[in-house]
């Protein structure tokens, strides 16, 4: 490389380390966002719901953005704005007096049959809000011949939560975005799907303003189980010899497992399947979160280049997944103080071309180890046309690797910075509105700028619940501030009526002595102690009355 192209590639170097602290930036106020939409959406049937629902994924473990950088022409720039979140939900834990109800698949490597009845779900009940009627209801809408099964569940959580044909949740939703890109509501669009896949419940939906695709977000709700022990056909990962991390460490994250609703390839959309298959995702975001900095951008860059390169041979059997099992393989190999994560571009150029040439021989020979799992072959299912064009792919990014290493990287970094700034206006609206504040939606521009749209039968049916649960609000704020400053006038008035007396029985108790106190003295003080009985009755009252207004 001459020394012009040298100094091209520290820069872009330097460009993706702005675009990793981007990365982070982004996924720290998303997880803020979707932690508020998560405890008060589900608030009611847990005490402590965030302890057992979780962001998962690329937007809590980090390189989310490396999306970005995947053609999509249903942009005007095709920059791919997509937000990828998965949700994870654990509904029960399955503790080892309870083993015998999980059943190893042994033609199956790494997916088991759970048994269940009514005594066992409600044992492995973790603090949802469930009762046994409500399980006795449910149990045999997916549980045939004593199973669970997978897809009807999902099925069944797909009905629970959808959105798609609420008029008044949509609605909702394109108020806000109207909000934060401060347009009409008329000119924002939210084109919705929802669907079981095979691991989860998942939605996907473009933002339109003004025809104009400006984001497309996609989630899962995955259902998970878990366990209170370590599957025996993942002894091989716990025990095997590694560089990184510590036994100690690992000993740590293998007391428990989960167990996630995905069946098999051939039987994923199979409503009768009793297929399931353990989890290892709480383990991947707490190694991912052990890694170094170095380490990181190299991921970043490894899966951003995949997206660019990669992943368009074939949308629907080459995934991102292969990506983070090839990058666990090589921390694991080589701990983060080795040469290979040096800080230089040298060594991150040798990083990302070790990374690919694994990817590449494993394309080669038609096997990928389940980074967990090694019995599982994860590419296994790609056609053989799919691996051969991913093999010459490879290649060509190794022996053209700066002309393929040059991506639009201060671009990607411009948009996802200006995606923040449309977040936090978002995040600041869900504030106000959580609270009860509707005035991002109530103000004169707001309304006369949409004038049209509240002549809608749906959206006038929205604004009267805005508005009655507004007034309701300026209502108990003015009761709660009437009552309070008429209480602390009248307990102030008793404070100095109390003193004055007290300070005449002092008198007149010092005149005659101190063996004997008036009786006109005594029965004013037992006056003044009725008199704050009374206060506090009035207090008390008072409190009583603004609770109607809560």
């Amino acid at each position: 490389m001459d020394p012009i192209q040298d100094c091209d590639a520290i820069k872009k170097i330097e460009d993706f380390k702005d675009l990793t602290r981007t990365d982070e930036n982004l996924r720290k106020i998303g997880s803020s966002i979707l932690n508020k939409i998560l405890s008060r959406g589900f608030y009611k049937w847990h005490p402590n719901v965030l302890k057992n629902v979780s962001v998962s994924g690329s937007f809590s473990e980090g390189a989310t953005v490396a999306r970005f950088f995947k053609k999509n022409s249903e942009f005007d720039d095709e920059l791919n704005r997509e937000i990828e979140i998965d949700i994870e939900f654990t509904t029960i834990k399955i503790n080892s007096n309870l083993k015998n109800f999980v059943e190893d698949i042994p033609s199956k490597y790494g997916f088991v049959k759970i048994r269940a009845d009514m005594e066992m779900l409600m044992a492995a009940n973790i603090g949802w809000d469930i009762s046994k009627h409500k399980v006795q209801e449910y149990l045999p809408k997916f549980c045939t011949n004593g199973y669970l099964q997978p897809f009807k569940i999902k099925t069944f959580a797909l009905e629970k939560t959808k959105i798609k044909d609420d008029t008044y949740k949509e609605k909702f939703i394109e108020l806000f975005f109207a909000v934060v890109y401060n347009e009409k509501v008329s000119k924002i669009s939210t084109q919705k799907k929802e669907v079981v896949t095979n691991a989860s419940v998942a939605a996907d939906f473009y933002v339109q303003v003004k025809n104009r695709n400006v984001l497309f977000v996609s989630y899962d709700f995955v259902i998970l189980f878990e366990i209170g022990w370590w599957p025996d056909i993942a002894l091989e990962w716990k025990n095997r010899a590694r560089n990184w991390p510590t036994q100690s460490i690992i000993n740590d994250l293998t007391n428990s497992c989960f167990i996630i609703a995905k069946s098999t390839a051939s039987d994923k959309f199979d409503a009768e399947s009793y297929t399931w298959r353990y989890s290892f995702s709480n383990i991947e975001r707490v190694l991912i979160s052990m890694c170094s900095s170095q380490q990181n951008l190299v991921y970043l860059i490894f899966k951003a280049m995949f997206y660019k390169w990669i992943k368009p041979i074939s949308s629907t059997q080459v995934f991102s997944f292969v990506v983070k099992n090839i990058m666990l393989k090589a921390c694991e190999d080589y701990s983060p103080e080795h040469q290979i994560w040096n800080e230089s571009y040298k060594s991150t150029k040798e990083a990302l071309v070790y990374l690919f040439l694994q990817a590449h021989t494993a394309f080669e020979i038609g096997k990928l180890e389940y980074y967990f799992i090694n019995k599982i072959n994860i590419i296994e299912s790609v056609e053989p046309v799919i691996k051969e064009n991913i093999k010459v792919q490879i290649l060509s990014i190794v022996n053209n690797f700066e002309m393929h290493f040059f991506l639009n990287v201060s671009q990607v970094n411009t948009v996802v910075e200006d995606m923040i700034e449309k977040i936090k206006a978002f995040d600041k609206i869900l504030n106000k509105a959580n609270s009860g504040n509707y005035s991002d939606f109530l103000n004169l521009e707001f309304l006369v700028k949409n004038f049209d749209f509240l002549l809608n039968k749906n959206t006038l049916s929205l604004y009267e619940e805005l508005i009655k649960s507004t007034a309701e609000k300026k209502l108990k704020e003015i009761v709660d501030t009437e009552v309070s400053i008429v209480t602390a006038k009248v307990q102030k008035e008793v404070q100095n009526i109390t003193k004055t007396i007290q300070d005449e029985v002092a008198k007149a108790s010092s005149s005659i002595g101190t063996l004997a106190v008036p009786t006109k003295a005594s029965n004013i003080l037992n006056e003044i102690q009725l008199l704050t009985n009374k206060t506090d009755n009035i207090t008390k009252a008072g409190k009583k009355f603004s609770k109607l207004f809560r």
